[in-house]
C-alpha cells in the first residue's frame, strides 16, 4: 500500500513538473511560423563585428571577452563592422534572442 501511495505521489509530482515545463517553453507553432522572422528582425537591429575569428554582437563580445556596457572590451572597439550573418548559429542568436534588454519579451 505504501509503495502504491508513493508511486501515485511521484506520478503527480512528475505530471505537475511536466505541465509547468510546458508553460515555460515556446510553442511549436511559434518556432515554425514566427521565430525566423523574429530572429531576422532582431538581428538587423544589432551591431555586428568580426574579431578575426567570429562574427558577433556586442553581447557575444561581452560573453567571450568580458567587460560591460560602460567599458566594452578592447576587442569590440578594434573589431571590424560587418553585416549580420545570413545563416546564424546558436552562439550568434543567443545574445540576440536569449538575454539582454533588446531580446523579445524583455520586461513582459
Amino acid at each position: 500500500v505504501a509503495k502504491q501511495i508513493a508511486g501515485m505521489q511521484i506520478s503527480s509530482i512528475i505530471e505537475d513538473a511536466r505541465h509547468e515545463s510546458m508553460q515555460l517553453g515556446i510553442s511549436l507553432d511559434y518556432v515554425l511560423n514566427e521565430l525566423e522572422e523574429t530572429a531576422r528582425t532582431a538581428m538587423s537591429h544589432q551591431e555586428w563585428r568580426h574579431d578575426g575569428q567570429f562574427v558577433m554582437t556586442f553581447g557575444g563580445f561581452l560573453k567571450k571577452y568580458g567587460g560591460c556596457e560602460d567599458k566594452p572590451p578592447t576587442e569590440w572597439i578594434e573589431a571590424m563592422h560587418v553585416d549580420p550573418p545570413q545563416d546564424p548559429n546558436f552562439h550568434q542568436l543567443t545574445p540576440v534572442l536569449g538575454y539582454g534588454k533588446s531580446t523579445p519579451g524583455y520586461g513582459k
